[in-house]
């Protein structure tokens, strides 16, 4: 008899993936709940997964959740609730 693991299915919209569960406990290993100040006068409070990466990411998920935009243009992150703007590096 052989086993599989169980699969769980994350529905974000239209974007679904499937994580088996090695792979979700391998990510609560490397995860860890932050607060990030990105000078925009409110706090960011959410559990970040940890990577190897030459480069921070800010994912897609993390700015849908709390209404932020990027303005790639003019290197800024916009805060769609409180109308606020930071300087991005470019």
């Amino acid at each position: 008899m052989c086993l599989r693991p169980a699969l769980i299915v994350v529905d974000e919209g239209i974007s679904a993936f499937k994580l088996s569960i090695e792979q979700i406990l391998r990510l609560m290993v490397n995860a860890l709940s932050l607060s990030l100040d990105l000078g925009l006068r409110r706090t960011f409070r959410l559990v970040f997964v940890i990577a190897d990466v030459n480069q921070p990411i800010l994912g897609a998920d993390f700015l849908r959740h709390f209404g932020l935009a990027v303005d790639v243009r003019n290197s800024k992150l916009l805060d769609t609730t409180t109308k606020l703007q930071v300087n991005g590096e470019s």
